[in-house]
């Protein structure tokens, strides 16, 4: 299973909400309920999909989102860390100030205090956001681990120069592409955001024609 991994990290949500500012470059969001039962309804499905990967032997880890400061997007810690079979860390630069903040809640912290990760090297690429440049990792990324290729849709928040620092470190070869959403008419940057979401509406589309 060189692709994946039979162990991963879950982030249980504080303040789980429609995210004013990422929905800028995110028409997939849409603000249809107050945060009380965003955040009710987030928990709810937070346990029950815990519960069915524990099912299937995947070792969950929790990590609990602190109350403040408040980061709506908390539960995807896949964005702004990434971590290596080498005990490599990587630090990825996010679009979005309160997304950004998603770094007070010490995600590596808690893996190496209470479940013995072994890190051997952290990188950070976060200084970037001082010029408004990001690579929000698995959103930004597709990775191919076994032959060390990066699949991704540049964006506001796939950055071509810092893509090509994160390829040099990790030493993964890159093929990037522009990714256009059809349906948005009204919007100056058409691009998709994220390439993880181009690829699963692509996928699903075809596999249910």
């Amino acid at each position: 299973m060189q692709q994946t991994t039979n162990s991963i990290v879950m982030v249980r949500p504080s303040n789980f909400w429609f995210n004013e500012e990422s929905a800028e470059t995110n028409r997939f969001q849409n603000n249809t309920m107050p945060l009380e039962e965003s955040q009710q309804k987030a928990l709810k499905e937070f346990d029950w999909f815990k519960n069915i990967l524990e099912s299937h032997w995947v070792d969950v880890i929790i990590v609990q989102d602190s109350e403040i400061p408040v980061k709506p997007d908390a539960i995807f810690p896949n964005n702004r860390i990434s971590t290596y079979n080498d005990g490599k860390v990587v630090l990825h630069p996010m679009k979005n100030t309160n997304r950004s903040l998603e770094r007070s809640n010490d995600v590596i912290g808690e893996l190496t205090s209470k479940y013995w990760y072994i890190v051997s090297e952290i990188l950070s690429l976060t200084h970037h956001e001082e010029k408004g440049k990001a690579l929000e990792w698995t959103g930004s990324l597709l990775l191919d681990r076994v032959n060390k290729v990066a699949y991704v849709a540049l964006s506001p928040r796939s950055d071509e120069k810092v893509l090509d620092q994160y390829c040099d470190i990790v030493w993964y070869e890159k093929i990037q592409f522009n990714a256009i959403n059809p349906l948005v008419k009204d919007w100056d940057d058409k691009r998709i955001y994220h390439t993880n979401v181009m690829y699963r509406r692509w996928f699903c589309s075809n596999l249910f024609r």
